[in-house]
Parts: structure tokens; C-alpha cells; sequence
């Protein structure tokens, strides 16, 4: 990486996402979970750091405005694991690998001996090496997954946006995904996430740095993972929310109640 992604009054375009501005350090080494109730905008956030969305504000990696770039030059900046995995249906897991490094290749390129050295080597690392021949399309939700966290690892472009990567997991493959996380993180990274799960917040702050960020229609409030309540959590999505277990065993989760359903976030 070649410093800090900041973020200056940012924001989708009006229409696009219901949060105000979002003015942010995410520092190298360091992982920022992106919370807030369904339909807010948290996806549409990722999509325009990216540049796949209008926005306004500044972005900067470092002193490079990321504004300033073409939209392929911006999106080779990011490793990213979106929640649709239908991009990947045409391909075999070792073609969409390669893929993700595409806009290096050029229209007529073709990747070299040393990217499919690399491919094997996160394939491996991924444990998804036996799969490589097999069409995406046979694949699980949790291997396609599986192939989303290869692919953005493989672009080794030091920024991530992960988008809900977590959903839909077992645990074994959670801990996976902990372990890409925080591994990119100590490698100097800076990782975005858009979770609904804040105790995964709370996993990763024990291994690196770790910042919320809340998104409501009020404010775009940031602070420390470990600083996160109840409290502010049964606030952020409208239900009441209760904290057990200390330490390692800290954990938070919604209190079963009878009143009725809190109303989904819609556009103005």
C-alpha cells in the first residue's frame, strides 16, 4: 500500500444511500467494519469508493485521488468480494482467479507463467486447490465464496471491500474468512467489511486494529470495534440488543420482544 485510504465528506450521489458524509482514516494494517440497518447504503458505499456508483466528496490512497483516475485504473486499486457470485458462473475457479488481475493483462494479454505460479499458490492457501478445474457454476455458496476471497487476495492490491463475506458461512469457513481478513491486515492492507455480525468485529480486534463504522440516517460515526455496545447497537438497528461474555467470549445478539418490526430504511 502506499498509505491511508481517506475518505472527505463522502457519500453516494444523492438517491444512491440514505447516510450523511462519511469522513474516515482507514490507517494500513487496520480493518474498518461498516454496520447499519438493511437498505441504508453500506453496499452503495463500497461501490463508490470504487467507482461503480457516482459520489461526492473526496477518496485518496494515500496522496492519490482516487477521483482522479479512470474507472479501470480505480477499480485495480481494490481486491473486492461482492455478495453476487454470478459473475463467476462461466468460469472454472483457476480462470476466475486469473481474471481478477485482468485489467493487467491488457485486452490482448494473456497472463504469465508466473500469475498461474501465483494462482496455485492461493488456491492453496485458500484450500481450494482441488477445485480448480471445476466450473463455478457446481460449486456451493460457500465455495464460491471461498473462490471471491482467492480472487481479491490473488489481485494483491493491498485495499479490500468485502461486502457481507461472512453470510451464509459455516464456522469453519468464518474462520477462514477471519483469517484472510486480519492475514491481509498484517500484511499492511487496509480491509472495508459490510457486516451485519459486530461479534466479528470484535474476533478481529483481538488479532489487529479495528474500527466501526455506524451508518444511520443521523450520522457516520466512527470508533474503536471494542468500544461498541448494546446500547449503541440496539440504537443503530431499532431492536433491543443485549452483551454477554467477557474477553474472547464477548458477544453480542438481539432480545427476542413482541413489539412490532422496525421499518426498513427507504429512499427520500
Amino acid at each position: 500500500m502506499a498509505g491511508s485510504l481517506i475518505l472527505e465528506r463522502f457519500r453516494a450521489a444523492p438517491g444512491k444511500a440514505l447516510y450523511p458524509e462519511v469522513s474516515l482514516e482507514a490507517e494500513e494494517g487496520s480493518i474498518v467494519g461498516i454496520l447499519g440497518r438493511s437498505g441504508i447504503g453500506k453496499t452503495t458505499l463500497l461501490r463508490a469508493i470504487l467507482g461503480t456508483v457516482p459520489s461526492a466528496g473526496k477518496a485518496f490512497i494515500g496522496d492519490e485521488d482516487l477521483g482522479a483516475l479512470t474507472l479501470s485504473e480505480r477499480v485495480m486499486r481494490f481486491g473486492v468480494v461482492p455478495q453476487d457470485s454470478s459473475m463467476l458462473l462461466p468460469l472454472t475457479v483457476e480462470e476466475a482467479v486469473l481474471a481478477s488481475r485482468a485489467g493487467r493483462y491488457g485486452i490482448f494479454g494473456r497472463p504469465a507463467e508466473s500469475d498461474h505460479r501465483e494462482m496455485l499458490e492461493t488456491l492453496r492457501e485458500f484450500r481450494i486447490e482441488v477445485l480448480r478445474k471445476r466450473a463455478c457454476s457446481s460449486l456451493s455458496g460457500g465455495e464460491r465464496e471461498q473462490v471471491l476471497m482467492a480472487s481479491a487476495s490473488f489481485r494483491r492490491s493491498g485495499a479490500y471491500l468485502l461486502d457481507e463475506p461472512e453470510s451464509g458461512l459455516d464456522p469453519a469457513l468464518r474462520a477462514r474468512f477471519i483469517g484472510f481478513a486480519s492475514g491481509e491486515a498484517k500484511k499492511g492492507g487496509i480491509v472495508l467489511i459490510v457486516t451485519h455480525n459486530p461479534d466479528n468485529l470484535l474476533r478481529l480486534s483481538r488479532l489487529v486494529p479495528v474500527k466501526a463504522l455506524l451508518l444511520s440516517r443521523d450520522c457516520a460515526e466512527v470508533m474503536d470495534a471494542e468500544d461498541l455496545s448494546a446500547e449503541l447497537l440496539g440504537e443503530l438497528y431499532g431492536v433491543p440488543m443485549a452483551e454477554s461474555g467477557e474477553g474472547a467470549m464477548r458477544h453480542f445478539e438481539a432480545v427476542p420482544w413482541s413489539g412490532s418490526m422496525p421499518s426498513q430504511p427507504a429512499a427520500d
